[in-house]
């Protein structure tokens, strides 16, 4: 039996982790929105749109970055998810006689079992995939929009490896984060 002050102990800790996983949760939606403002900004920068920006002949390249951002964005965000996953295994794992962390920990093992089954998919996770990659192949796509980027861009073709390499990152960032997430959700503890 445990005394009363491992169990107060054991509440507060539990309440810490629980508190750890909401400030996740936020980080990753505030993560998002930035992702939104930051492309935004380089589209509208890119196409000479800004009030105080006028169209310049390198204006592509800004284009160009919105891959690396969507990657980068993406990284910080499956870090938090990360952390979530592995306060998830370990509350899976925990073993206590308290009747609010034997509900935290049960509830983390009946998850882990749902995410087990065909049914459960993460559709934030696909969500934040795919406008990665509309985003990150997209907005350099729009430089062939404006005349005087599609003629720079055609003369010089190797310049597409540059968005296309931001593109191939984020697919292989979500394939690497992917069997990261699996393999933390693969065992108990």
């Amino acid at each position: 039996m445990l005394t009363g002050e491992v169990v107060v102990g054991c509440c507060a800790r539990m309440t810490i982790l629980k508190e750890e996983i909401n400030q996740a949760i936020l980080a990753i939606v505030d993560i998002s929105k930035w992702k939104l403002i930051v492309l935004a900004i380089l589209s509208a920068a890119g196409l000479g749109l800004l009030k105080d920006v006028e169209e310049f002949e390198y204006g592509y390249l800004l284009l160009f970055l919105a891959p690396y951002v969507c990657c980068y964005v993406d990284l910080i965000a499956h870090e938090r998810i990360a952390n979530i996953y592995l306060i998830a295994k370990f509350l899976r794992g925990y073993a206590v006689s308290e009747n609010e962390a034997l509900m935290v920990r049960d509830y983390e093992r009946y998850v882990w079992h749902e995410r087990k089954s065909a049914v459960w998919v993460s559709h934030e996770a696909n969500a934040r995939f795919l406008s990665s990659l509309v985003c990150g192949a997209g907005i350099p796509l729009i430089a062939f929009l404006v005349d005087s980027y599609r003629k720079v861009i055609l003369e010089m073709k190797w310049i597409l490896i540059v968005p296309a390499l931001g593109v191939l990152a984020t697919v292989f960032l979500y394939s690497r984060l992917r069997r990261q997430l699996e393999g933390l959700n693969s065992q108990e503890k």
